[in-house]
């Protein structure tokens, strides 16, 4: 039966109505599924950047905290030499003040007689010669000369030899001397300095400043009496303790590691191990590290070889910072630069412990790209290098080109000198006007030689610098190096340690270990070889699912366990199918072991697959983007100066054409 014209009509409308009602439910779907990855991404990207401000003050946070702490040290450091400097200071008065009272002891005849009379015996004892000359001031040259006999005689008395004093009446000790004499034998070979100065100096020397009292020199006797056993630490070894460069007991393997790959003058301070009280400088020189005992004398003050002239272990690496060790021992020609800061390394310890896989992977790539964008910068350096050293060879081949253009045109106006003379009157003016292009073109040549030389002068302290750069960044590209497989290794690492320590956060997330359509070989081709506890779950024929972990006590490295369902639950045999989800059996077991199920099986649901997997593709990632880098930057290399041979071209064919012309001249 025919449709009308009206029905026809009615069928599009309809159609219409239908196509119009999918459109605009698809329109509605469309906007609805836009609104929510709107939302997902905004919420994604407000959480980024939360996380961001929060790490970069909590960074902040503890940079301030950093300074206020090396501040505070070094305040007191200031505060200690100070300190020290007045303390100083205040012998020096007391020296002084002591030379000038005994400048005024000689007046007391008798005492000074008497002082004179031992001072001689004492100088005969040291110096023990026949024949002795003996100086003194010209004041007391009397009260020398009384006192002799008694001293000669009670030093015969006392060696059983006889001995010859001679005074030097011409030669008497300075007007400002305190007093005292000096004996001399062998025509002043041998001496003996026994003036009143040079004693109050050797008791200088062998008398140390009083130390500091201790903080807690307040307390009252009874106190001190109910804490005996609590010595009370000098201020000297509280600014010990609170300067950044002193580590303590610290161990010599944990010193080698902390002052690898570092710089000469790289140095710190930590107790020695042989003996209490005592220290050792550990400084860097020459690439490897140098011990050097710092000792410590009766009289408290320390030094590396005697005479002990510092308070402090404080004062002495103040002293060093800028003098060498040199003057102590020659080999150690260096200063101490670089302090090991224990402060610094306490916050990146502090900072790696709370690192978690996100830090992990953005230090990774972090040092990936830095080392790229240095490797980059290598072959650039590298690929002017070349060319330069190529432009510099073509140059200097140039170069001798233009020597032996040079040389046959000196010969070409020696051949028309000689040819003026012996030309004919109608030869001559062909000849002068030859004789002056050649001249010319002898000028240009001379010149261009000139530019050439200075273009290749140019070039070769470019290619010198270039040079130096390039061998400059070789340290620090093998220093990128290793840092970045160094990360890679710890990368791995903390995945296995976060997997280890967040076991409900990872475990509990079926992606991470649920593959559903990998098979029985398939998975054990995954497995083999992966650390014990490796693991994944698949479908199964024989149930619904299956568990296959890698576990070197079993066949080939790798077991399977069937998991079954029951109205309870998911579980591996029963009565135990008591999981609700596969989820909460992953999670139990990653705290279990799967020993209660095999013997065989002493490990626990450790290590899901896929975070593995990841983690190695992001390591191999990181390798062939620098693989892929270094290949582009190589094939780039290599490259010929197009500029130089042109130049070289036109040089040659400039110098065919002239050398034709002059032909054509004669």
């Amino acid at each position: 039966m025919a449709l009308t014209d009206s029905d026809v009509q009615k069928q599009i409308k309809q159609m219409m109505g239908f196509i119009e009602q999918e459109a605009n439910e698809k329109v509605e779907e469309i906007d609805a599924k836009a609104e929510e990855e709107f939302n997902i991404e905004k919420g994604r990207l407000v959480q980024q950047q939360r996380l961001k401000i929060m790490e970069f003050y909590e960074r902040k946070e503890k940079q301030v905290e950093l300074q206020k702490k090396i501040q505070s040290s070094n305040l007191l450091n200031q505060a200690r030499l100070k300190v020290l400097q007045a303390q100083q200071q205040h012998i020096q008065n007391l020296l002084a003040e002591s030379r000038t009272r005994l400048g005024k002891s000689s007046g007391d005849r008798s005492n000074y007689t008497r002082v004179i009379c031992d001072l001689i015996i004492q100088a005969l004892f040291q110096i023990m010669e026949p024949v002795v000359t003996i100086r003194c001031r010209e004041v007391d040259l009397e009260l020398v000369e009384s006192v002799l006999p008694e001293a000669i005689a009670k030093y015969s008395e006392a060696m059983h030899k006889p001995c010859q004093i001679n005074i030097a009446k011409e030669n008497f000790l300075p007007v400002n001397t305190c007093g005292g004499v000096e004996l001399a034998a062998f025509h002043g070979r041998i001496r003996v300095n026994n003036t009143l100065e040079n004693r109050l100096e050797m008791i200088a020397e062998l008398e140390s400043a009083p130390t500091l009292p201790p903080r807690g020199h307040l307390r009252t006797s009874q106190t001190a009496q109910t804490e005996p056993s609590s010595p009370i630490p000098s201020s000297i070894e509280l600014g010990l303790n609170e300067a950044e460069w002193y580590w303590g007991s610290v161990t010599r393997e944990k010193i080698d590691d902390l002052m690898k790959d570092t710089p000469d003058g790289t140095f710190l301070i930590r107790d020695a191990s042989s003996k209490a009280g005592e220290y050792t400088l550990t400084l860097r020189k020459g690439g490897c590290n140098k011990l050097v005992k710092i000792c410590r004398n009766r009289q408290g003050r320390y030094g590396f070889s005697e005479p002990y002239r510092f308070n402090s272990i404080l004062e002495l690496v103040q002293f060093y910072r800028s003098a060498s060790l040199g003057q102590y021992n020659p080999a150690l020609n260096v200063t101490l630069l670089y302090p090991v800061s224990r402060f610094l390394h306490a916050e990146e310890s502090e900072a790696g412990n709370g690192d978690d896989l996100e830090k992990m992977r953005r230090r990774l790539e972090s040092a990936h790209l830095e080392y790229l964008t240095r490797s980059r910068q290598y072959n650039q350096y590298h690929d002017d290098y070349c060319r330069c050293s190529e432009e510099i060879q073509f140059k200097k081949q140039a170069s001798d080109a233009f020597d032996v253009a040079v040389l046959m045109f000196d010969e070409q106006l020696l051949l028309h000198d000689k040819f003026q003379r012996e030309a004919h009157r109608h030869e001559v003016y062909s000849l002068e006007e030859n004789y002056q292009l050649l001249k010319s073109q002898m000028s240009n040549l001379v010149q261009s030689r000139h530019e050439l030389q200075e273009n290749l002068r140019v070039q070769a302290v470019l290619s010198r610098n270039l040079d130096r750069e390039m061998n400059a960044l070789k340290p620090e590209l093998h220093q990128l190096c290793k840092t970045r497989d160094l990360l890679q290794t710890k990368f791995l690492s903390t995945v296995l340690v976060y997997i280890q320590q967040h076991p409900s956060s990872v475990h509990a997330d079926s992606q991470h270990w649920f593959l559903p359509d990998c098979t029985r070989p398939a998975a054990e081709s995954l497995l083999i070889g992966k650390e014990d506890g490796t693991f994944l779950i698949r479908r199964s024929a024989g149930a619904p699912f299956a568990l296959t972990i890698a576990c070197r006590n079993v066949e080939k490295g790798v077991g399977h366990i069937l998991i079954y369902r029951s109205e309870r639950g998911f579980g591996f045999t029963e009565p135990y199918l008591l999981f609700p989800t596969l989820n909460d059996l992953v999670v139990y077991y990653a705290g279990h072991s799967l020993e209660e199920l095999n013997p065989k099986m002493n490990t626990k649901l450790a290590y899901p697959l896929q975070c593995i997997l990841r983690s190695i593709q992001l390591i191999k990632q990181v390798d062939n983007f620098v693989t892929d880098a270094s290949q582009f930057f190589s094939d780039s290399r290599n490259l010929i100066s197009n500029s130089t041979l042109i130049m070289f071209d036109e040089i040659f064919n400039w110098f065919v054409s002239f050398t034709i012309q002059k032909d054509s001249k004669f």
